[in-house]
């Protein structure tokens, strides 16, 4: 019984501080050394809901199933204060955001090479999973990578309603 009552106050805390904590960087998110490009703020509710299912997991037993879960709560949390989706004319683009510092470009991508930057008119197709009213991942296929095309999945840890007013109205894909 206690370990339930402990694991829905940490479940009620860590979904509080991600709305606290959303709404103080979509209100302060702004900044970026492109002036015509539009950056997504950062979005802590992902990660602190699978926290919270973790945290939730490994107080009432199922060290198994927690313990991982928390894991990845924490490493999405720790990437949604650095990873920065930025909107220009041209292009989606990843962006890094350093404590302290303006956004600076990421490393080329690892498993492809180049940079993470894609052209709107390169994209195929996009989706969000499991569905737009709840969003986990964003699904996009795009042919500028690889002529055959290249498929990206990225853990919704921004703003997902200016995420996809933004792919809605730069992608010229008709959903």
């Amino acid at each position: 019984m206690m370990n339930s009552k402990l694991s829905f106050i940490s479940l009620t805390l860590l979904l509080s501080f991600a709305n606290v904590t959303s709404f103080i960087h979509r209100s302060i998110c702004m900044s970026n050394t492109n002036q015509n490009a539009l950056v997504i703020p950062p979005d802590f509710k992902l990660p602190g809901v699978i926290s919270a299912i973790g945290l939730g997991l490994a107080t009432s037993g199922n060290e198994k199933f927690g313990y991982p879960l928390l894991g990845i709560g924490a490493f999405l949390g720790i990437q949604t204060t650095r990873i920065r989706f930025t909107f220009d004319a041209e292009a989606m683009e990843i962006k890094i955001q350093k404590k302290g510092e303006n956004l600076s470009d990421m490393r080329d991508n690892i498993v492809v090479g180049g940079k993470n930057r894609w052209t709107y008119d390169n994209w195929v197709n996009w989706e969000v999973y499991p569905s737009e009213s709840l969003p986990i991942l964003l699904y996009f296929f795009e042919k500028q990578t690889r002529p055959e095309g290249q498929i990206h999945f990225f853990p919704i840890i921004m703003d997902k309603d200016l995420l996809l007013g933004e792919i809605k109205k730069r992608v010229p894909i008709k959903k």
